[in-house]
């Protein structure tokens, strides 16, 4: 009933070497959502240090970012970090990082970082112009945009379209 551990250990993923026993399908229906369960590769111990290594890297560079709270500055930040490919992880922290309470790095609003995008006058940032339905849109636009350049290139291409067609509202308005 029970294989035994084999002397290789290259393509194993437990640590003691023996191949990870498969899973009990009602135990499974009953503990995840209800999709069919996905195939997944098994790595091997080197690729797995591998993984690690880069994925403290992109974790590395994400804590090392100066926040600046110039919009431009961000997106060319999250644009060159999505050129390194990062992992789910990385990029999740990433977009935590960003946006927090529909805040840059949770402290200056959107509002706030859009007006010093525009280069608009100093009167119009105490004004009630925050809370027209225009700016307010917009404001979502940007947290979207950031949410979306935090996610791997299949989903951005999914969630751009439907994005452009949004900004096409606002450039109408």
């Amino acid at each position: 009933m029970w294989k035994l551990c084999e002397d290789g250990i290259e393509d194993k993923t437990t640590a003691s070497g023996c191949e990870p026993i498969g899973f009990d399908a009602s135990l499974n229906s009953r503990l995840s959502a209800p999709t069919p369960p996905r195939a997944i590769r098994i790595l091997n111990w080197k690729k797995v240090i591998e993984y690690f290594k880069k994925l403290l890297h992109d974790l590395y560079i994400i804590c090392s970012y100066s926040l600046d709270p110039l919009l431009e500055a961000v997106l060319h930040f999250v644009v060159q970090f999505q050129e390194l490919r990062p992992d789910l992880v990385a990029r999740a922290h990433l977009q935590l990082l960003l946006i927090q309470d529909g805040k840059l790095y949770g402290r200056d609003p959107i509002f706030t970082v859009i007006c010093r995008a525009a280069a608009s006058p100093e009167v119009l940032k105490n004004h009630d112009i925050q809370k027209n339905e225009f700016v307010v849109q917009l404001g979502q636009l940007v947290i979207n945009l950031l949410k979306i350049l935090c996610t791997n290139a299949a989903w951005q291409r999914c969630k751009l379209g439907k994005f452009l067609q949004d900004w096409l509202v606002i450039y109408v308005q």
